[in-house]
């Protein structure tokens, strides 16, 4: 896979939006507790790609030991 360059917006210390060379625009989606989501896609102010709530949390702590 290639990337190009890139900027980053942030909104203090988040990461909200990457604006791609090619036009492209990707914004992170984040819930209520500010989890991400998913994200949103656009071209030209047209929504390209939605894929706002491909990600789900639980409430769940996490106890995996990896070292």
């Amino acid at each position: 896979m290639r990337f190009g360059p890139f900027d980053c917006v942030y909104s203090g210390n988040r990461l909200t939006e990457a604006h791609f060379d090619n036009g492209r625009v990707y914004t992170l989606v984040r819930d209520r507790d500010e989890n991400v989501t998913g994200y949103r896609c656009n071209m030209s102010d047209t929504a390209y790609v939605d894929k706002s709530n491909i990600y789900a949390y639980s409430r769940e702590k996490n106890r995996t030991n990896v070292d």
